[in-house]
Parts: C-alpha cells; structure tokens; sequence
C-alpha cells in the first residue's frame, strides 16, 4: 500500500499556485479526455440521391437513399434504396385530353464499392450489383374516352461501374449498366408476348424510350458525415476558445 500524504503537507497545496496554462492536452491520451463511444461513427455517412423530377401530367420521380462505410481514406462501401414513381393523369390522344389513372412504384437496392486511387485528387471509381422489381408500360392503347397501359413486371439485375467527382460532401457519377442489353432483350420479349395475347400491335425495339433503363446513367449526390475524424470534439472547441481569449488576456 503506498505511502499516504501527510496532513501537514495536504494543508500546504494551495490550487491557486498551479498554473493550468501549462498543462498540454495535446500530451494527454484521447482515451483519458473522454470516454465516447467506441462505434466509429466517424467511418459513416448518410445521404443519397433524387433524379428524374417530373410533375404536371407526367410524373417521374427516383429517389436512392444512401448509407456510406468508409474503411479507409481510398476505399469505402455503401448500399442504396430505390424507390422509382411513375405517374401519369391525362393524354393527348390527338383530339382531346383523356384522363388516366396509370401508376406504378418499383423498388430496389444496391451494393457498391467505391475506391480513390488518389486521396488529395477528387476522383473515384464504383462498382456496384443493382437489383430492381419493376412494372412499366409498353403501349399506350386509346379505346375510346379510356386509356389502356399494357405493362411488363420484371426483375432485372444490372452491373454498373463508372467514374465519379467529389466536393466536400457532394459527388457526380457517370455509370455504365453492362447488363443493359439483356435485360433490354428480355423486356422486348415479355412484352412482344403480352401484346400477341392482347391482339396489339407490338412495341417497337427501335423507339429507345419504351425500355425505362438506360445503358449510361448520370447521377448527382449527397453523403453526410455521421461523426467526426477526432473524436474529442470536446477538446478542440476548448483550445479554440482558448486561442481567442489569450490575445484579449494580454491585452
């Protein structure tokens, strides 16, 4: 057991005598500043994307939001939500408008990687695994003062990998879809047969806007740190604080 102070010499310590100023926090281990906790929010970032905005007859409205783990400066992987509204209320149908009530909401994720060659230079490359459940019209049939929307439900994958730019917390991407073309194929297919079955003609695989995928797509974005590099926030604001009333003190 180690020696005790005095009584006499506890009596002698005065706190007043201790300069605090010379006390370096800086030397002190961040684990003794503050006991935070140990999950590294600091490694997360939250935010996602919203695109294709459309209102008025037509509606189209994408939105993706996203989760960001950040394991390294260079390399960091992510999920996304998707969720795709398509909305239309009336059409020309050359004479007159006809009101409509066709409406579909496709959902579906995906998983990306995303890697910085270069940490001071504002580019990265992504991968990622998209899977998406979706219903969307093939033909627009005119019968009478009615509208009718055949569709195609299908569940496509697709492979996407490009190339994005980073500014603070927003970022551009361009993305290429290497499984454009044969999920395009299927969508044609399935939809050439519904058409038979329904005795109309059938979609024309020349007119590109009937498939609603793109083989190239641009995306804009948003990720929101969930923390801070330092955890001892607490210990920065103090220096700061710190900084700007010495100048007043010696004055």
């Amino acid at each position: 057991m180690e020696d005790e102070i005095p009584q006499e010499q506890k009596d002698t310590i005065d706190l007043d005598d201790i300069d605090f100023d010379d006390v370096d926090l800086d030397e002190i281990e961040e684990d003794e500043l503050s006991k935070e906790s140990s999950f590294p929010w600091n490694k997360f970032a939250v935010g996602g994307q919203i695109g294709q905005l459309q209102f008025g007859d037509v509606t189209n409205f994408d939105i993706a939001p996203e989760i960001v783990f950040n394991v390294s400066d260079k390399v960091a992987f992510g999920v996304d939500g998707i969720y795709q509204l398509t909305r239309i209320n009336r059409l020309f149908n050359g004479f007159q408008f006809i009101e409509t009530d066709y409406k579909t909401g496709n959902l579906g994720g995906r998983l990306f990687t995303r890697v910085k060659p270069v940490e001071s230079f504002p580019i990265f490359a992504q991968v990622e695994y998209e899977r998406l459940d979706q219903e969307y019209a093939y033909a627009q049939v005119f019968q009478g003062n009615t509208v009718v929307f055949p569709t195609v439900n299908q569940s496509v994958g697709n492979a996407n990998a490009g190339l994005g730019f980073n500014n603070g917390p927003y970022y551009l991407a361009l993305m290429y879809n290497f499984m454009h073309s044969d999920n395009e194929d299927e969508f044609f297919d399935v939809a050439e047969a519904d058409a038979a079955i329904r005795n109309i003609p059938p979609p024309n695989r020349d007119n590109n806007r009937i498939y609603p995928l793109n083989a190239v797509s641009f995306r804009t974005g948003i990720n929101i740190p969930l923390g801070q590099g330092n955890k001892n926030k607490k210990r920065d604001k103090n220096k700061k604080k710190k900084d700007k009333e010495e100048p007043s003190r010696e004055n």
